[in-house]
């Protein structure tokens, strides 16, 4: 389970930010000859469709620290330079508009070379990531520790930190790899305790795809899980697209960030009567690029893949001759089996064009009349949470249902306003803070949806498949209201939840019921409550909705324990005034 993401400093590459609340990134590197421009570009070009975020380059000579000026005028994802002893192609990188350089200030030469490549840095707006590598450590460090331990690696990176320091020059990205996977660890958790830098992950070495993504999955998916960990690489001997699905597979599986379609298929057995293996590798394929993360289940059995999958926001299951497509859970079509893939990618894309439709409808300034056509969005009240709300926006704009976003900062000092923004969904922005209830108040006054889903921003964990169970009962008139459940998340919050689930923050609500409700934005922390009471009054429908494998951080994480426990009693203050308050009314 994801406990959140250590605090460290926002280093800003190119158009993309590395730590501190930015989402951790994707990178790769190319393998062609960088002096080839054409070449290099081409795949720079396919690694970004597939997902990467960040490349990197080789720069064994000046040719190619050269031929940089080109291949970044042809490109839009962030270019890093890879250099090795000789500091001159770090200037000349940097004079042609790279946004990042990998280099070891130890093995450049001279401090007065450390410092005119600090001093350039510094000019041109270019963090520098120290790369240190257990096959590489300086020999002094090898002798003091017997070889090449997780603590020499650590001070090795420290050394070289200090080098860079002491011109003034802190934008400073570190990476400390290891072929082997207990070591890595070891060494990451070690620096991650001595600095707050962001830290580049990755298990060096690795080997070909299939070794190097197990481990690299538990090298970087334990650390990532940890909370430790601002970007990554997986390192694979073989194509560079290798590395970005699998370092997307890493982000998706752990939790941190749901990008891509999530694919599901069983691993055969005595039912299975098509081809399952040849389909699941034709689906993948096809969905490299696909941008939205969508659940998708290829499962060999007709009698009981439905039912197996019903999570899945779209699938096929096979049967003899033909198999069925369904969604939800629920057979949606039966077609022969020589049309099974071609069926199922028209559903998907059918699909992507209304995500397409809604991230348009999103965009749409808060300025201007109401739209009174639109019938289900999402408000998320939020205060500082820029370190979560990306990942709650990203699987609302999966959502096809979801015609609109709404994210109401309330009164926030950080990142959170940014981030929404960049993601393209409506922000309004609080300028104190009002509380949860004028928070969603703020958000109602900017929509006449009849149907509205209120999420919190913090959630870990969430998922395309718990939206729609929240959605769905209230827009096939199941139920007025739904509450969300946490459960199998974390002890704490499920045993809170279970104990008082009219508390929850996860509710979809008919926008007729919100508007009977009086001094909604003075309920501050007691709007769940305020929600739960009045329709409770109302003698409507609600149900109650399981929400597996979620959660949210709390605020002793967010806050410290001081402070998060203040916050919580606080909270815990406005709910029980709130209650006395009605009772006496």
């Amino acid at each position: 389970m994801f406990f959140g993401r250590k605090e460290t400093m926002k280093i800003k590459v190119g158009s993309l930010f590395i730590g501190g609340d930015g989402p951790v990134s994707i990178q790769s590197m190319t393998n062609t000859d960088t002096r080839d421009v054409e070449k290099t570009v081409q795949q720079i070009h396919r690694l970004e469709e597939v997902g990467c975020e960040l490349v990197r380059v080789a720069v064994p000579d000046m040719e190619a620290a050269q031929a940089l000026k080109s291949i970044k005028e042809k490109i839009s994802i962030p270019l890093i330079a890879d250099i090795h002893f000789n500091y001159k192609y770090a200037l000349t990188a940097m004079e042609n508009g790279v946004d990042k350089v990998r280099i070891n200030p130890g093995n450049i030469g001279s401090s007065e070379k450390v410092r005119e490549v600090a001093r350039a840095a510094e000019e041109y707006g270019v963090p520098i990531r120290i790369g240190v590598n257990a096959g590489s450590l300086e020999k002094p460090l090898l002798e003091k520790y017997g070889g090449p331990t997780a603590e020499a690696l650590v001070e090795s990176a420290m050394n070289q930190v200090q080098m860079l320091e002491q011109y003034n020059f802190n934008q400073i990205i570190i990476s400390l790899k290891a072929a082997e996977v207990t070591k890595m660890i070891q060494a990451y958790e070690l620096i991650s305790e001595k600095t707050g830098y962001p830290l580049h992950l990755g298990v060096t070495e690795a080997g070909t795809a299939v070794r190097a993504a197990v481990k690299s999955g538990v090298g970087i998916g334990y650390l990532l899980l940890k909370g430790i960990g601002d970007t990554l690489r997986v390192s694979i001997t073989g194509s560079p697209l290798q590395e970005v699905l699998a370092g997307r597979e890493i982000l998706r599986s752990t939790g941190v960030r749901n990008i891509g379609p999530e694919i599901i298929s069983c691993p055969t057995c005595g039912r299975c009567q098509i081809n399952l293996i040849s389909l699941a590798e034709k689906v993948e394929k096809e969905l490299e690029s696909f941008p939205y993360p969508l659940k998708v289940a290829i499962m060999g059995c007709v009698v009981n893949g439905p039912g197996e999958a019903r999570e899945a926001d779209i699938g096929i299951a096979g049967g003899r001759g033909a198999g069925v497509i369904f969604k939800k859970g629920k057979v949606v079509k039966k077609v022969e089996e020589n049309q099974l893939l071609e069926a199922l990618m028209e559903e998907i894309h059918s699909l992507a064009e209304q995500n397409q439709a809604s991230a348009d409808t999103s965009k749409q300034t808060l300025e201007g009349p109401v739209e009174h056509h639109t019938r289900t969005i999402a408000i998320i009240p939020a205060f500082n949470e820029g370190k979560t709300i990306g990942n709650v926006v990203s699987v609302l704009k999966g959502v096809p249902l979801i015609r609109d976003i709404i994210v109401v900062s309330d009164g926030s000092t950080d990142s959170t306003a940014e981030v929404a923004k960049d993601l393209g969904v409506k922000v309004i922005e609080l300028v104190e803070n009002r509380g949860k209830g004028g928070a969603m108040k703020a958000g109602l006054e900017c929509t006449a949806a009849d149907v509205i889903l209120f999420l919190d921003a913090d959630l870990l964990g969430l998922t395309t498949s718990h939206v729609y169970d929240l959605i769905m009962p209230v827009l096939e008139g199941e139920a007025e209201m739904t509450v969300g459940i946490f459960d199998k998340g974390r002890v704490a919050t499920d045993l809170a939840q279970k104990v008082a689930p009219y508390l929850s923050g996860q509710r979809a609500v008919r926008r007729s019921l919100l508007e009977d409700i009086s001094g909604m934005d003075m309920t501050r922390f007691g709007v769940e409550v305020a929600l739960t009471r009045h329709i409770e009054n109302s003698k409507v429908k609600v149900k109650e909705v399981v929400l597996e494998d979620m959660s949210h951080v709390i605020k002793e994480e967010k806050m410290g324990v001081i402070k998060g426990l203040a916050a919580r009693a606080k909270m815990y203050w406005e709910i029980v005034k709130f209650l006395v308050v009605k009772e006496h009314n």
